[in-house]
């Protein structure tokens, strides 16, 4: 148990190119870009939970941990982060960790977390994220990338009992990485539930993350995501999703999720369970995330499913809408077809539920593509 242990993760969207920063060879901080001014920073913050962060968080605090989450991590200044370190600092504290998803290159935390090392020698300060180039050009103790759970747990308790070299790691130069997608995997994984605190600040408006599951049935030529292929059930159990939307609109009046899930309508089997679960609630939920566009519309019977789920908010990967650049990169539904078929659900969404919203997502550059079929 990571009794008499306290940490502080902290995490965020960085969704504007302003404010940059990098650690030289050296270790120096080489500032790339102007902070935005004061009293502009939290209007070029995306409003979107550190989804990562309250994971591990949740995790640690059910093994006797006290672990807190500091999000929108852009919004805070040099001095407020300091202020906030000092207030809630104590003889307990053991880490400071900084998670991401796509990047955190922000100069005031940088520079915060560089203080912290001057002034607080003793606190371990770690790194954690999906993919590894996201954090490993700043200045760590430890890099751990993958779904982290049991890696972050067996790292805590070695840190705890001054054991770290117990942990499987690997280094480049004097950076210690975990792949924690090889050595301490958590997928697949029953048990998902992310659990707030009061000190978290939920707001009923909120969209907070969530996941259904873990891994990806298909194999997209582009994609860079490590779990691939899965043929095996891999989502989360039904009691758990319960336990995890009946607490928090219980507690914070949450109604609305943006799940992380690498394709959410994978499976119409999952789908069905969980829709079960949807109407043992309360409440009528919302979710979005990300839908494969062919098979919205080569599996119909699936579409009563999404109205039953609240599943009304889709991100299509498309990737392209000229056939032959399409199947270069494993997506081989005809083109015609394709949109006809999204025209047409789009008016069954309108007609059978009051909510819903679709985007496609396009890559420019793929093989056969030219600047004409892409402006088609």
């Amino acid at each position: 148990m990571l009794t008499n242990i306290h940490g502080i993760i902290i995490g965020g969207f960085q969704s504007y190119i302003g404010d940059e920063c990098v650690h030289d060879y050296e270790g120096n901080i080489i500032q790339l870009t102007e902070p935005a001014k004061p009293g502009d920073r939290e209007h070029k913050v995306n409003l979107s939970r550190a989804h990562g962060a309250h994971k591990i968080a949740t995790f640690l605090r059910q093994h006797g941990a006290d672990v807190e989450v500091v999000d929108y991590a852009f919004a805070w200044e040099l001095e407020e982060l300091k202020d906030f370190w000092k207030s809630r600092y104590s003889s307990k504290t053991l880490f400071l960790c900084i998670s991401t998803v796509f990047r955190q290159s922000s100069l005031y935390l940088w520079q915060f977390v560089e203080w912290v090392r001057e002034k607080y020698p003793h606190i371990h300060i770690l790194g954690g994220t999906q993919s590894m180039d996201k954090i490993l050009p700043f200045n760590l103790d430890w890099y751990c990338f993958g779904y982290g759970e049991y890696a972050m747990l067996e790292l805590i308790k070695n840190l705890k009992d001054g054991t770290p070299n117990n942990m499987k790691y690997y280094q480049i130069g004097n950076k210690k990485i975990i792949n924690a997608q090889e050595h301490y995997k958590a997928f697949p994984k029953k048990s998902m539930k992310i659990s707030y605190e009061d000190r978290d600040f939920i707001k009923p408006w909120e969209i907070l993350p969530m996941e259904w599951s873990r891994g990806c049935i298909f194999r997209c030529a582009f994609c860079t995501y490590p779990i691939l292929g899965v043929r095996d059930d891999h989502s989360r159990d039904e009691n758990d999703l319960y336990e995890e939307m009946i607490e928090n609109y219980e507690r914070w009046g949450t109604k609305y999720y943006a799940l992380a899930d690498e394709t959410v309508n994978d499976y119409q089997e999952k789908l069905e369970r969980y829709a079960k679960v949807i109407k043992k609630l309360p409440f009528k939920p919302r979710f979005g995330g990300y839908a494969r566009g062919d098979i919205i519309v080569g599996r119909k019977k699936s579409w009563e499913t999404y109205i039953e789920l609240g599943f009304m908010n889709h991100f299509y990967g498309i990737e392209s809408l000229h056939h032959p650049s399409a199947k270069a990169v494993g997506k081989g539904m005809d083109s015609g077809r394709l949109k006809d078929g999204l025209l047409e659900f789009k008016e069954y969404a309108l007609q059978n539920h009051d909510f819903y919203a679709g985007h496609i997502s396009l890559i420019a550059g793929l093989p056969n593509e030219t600047l004409k079929t892409l402006d088609e």
